[in-house]
């Protein structure tokens, strides 16, 4: 079977470019025994990608030195495969984020500002689009992807929660 793909698994998707699986998740440092100097960091944020066959084929790690910031708890995952690019998206629920991956290599291409507590992403690939929905502020947002992924229009506030009500 396969392991090492985390200890928290938020979403999965397949990479239309590759066929591969990419797990948005968390993974935490629990076989670390008795650290002498406590820092803090108890898990990392990453997106694991798994092969085809199983084999965890690379880990990418949400922060720097690749990435100008620490991005915390990815929840969702979308791909974009169309005219304006390749490119792999992770909303990052704990700091207002979406990392942009770049489909093939999975390297960081650039981390987008959005509203707060980003829960859903859409990739509209033939219209060349990215939707981010922020269920903090209840905000729909558009992004050009062939423009450097720029705001595209106004931000759509919500007048309703879109999501399912918890079950009592």
């Amino acid at each position: 079977g396969t392991t090492c793909v985390g200890t928290t698994l938020l979403d999965v998707a397949r990479n239309p470019v590759t066929g591969e699986l990419w797990v948005a998740g968390t993974d935490a440092r629990n076989r670390t025994r008795f650290e002498p100097i406590v820092s803090g960091a108890g898990f990392d944020n990453r997106v694991t990608i798994v092969a085809p066959g199983g084999a965890v084929t690379q880990v990418v790690p949400l922060g720097p030195p690749l990435l100008a910031a620490q991005h915390s708890q990815p929840v969702a995952l979308a791909f974009h495969d169309g005219p304006a690019g390749q490119f792999g998206y992770v909303a990052t629920l704990g700091d207002d984020s979406v990392v942009v991956l770049d489909a093939l290599t999975a390297l960081p291409q650039a981390e987008l500002a959005v509203g707060a507590q980003p829960a859903g992403l859409a990739a509209d690939s033939a219209r060349g689009l990215l939707y981010v929905l922020s269920r903090g502020d209840k905000t729909l947002r558009a992004f050009d992807v062939g423009s450097g992924h720029a705001p595209v229009g106004r931000v759509a506030r919500l007048s309703y929660d879109p999501e399912p009500q918890a079950g009592s």
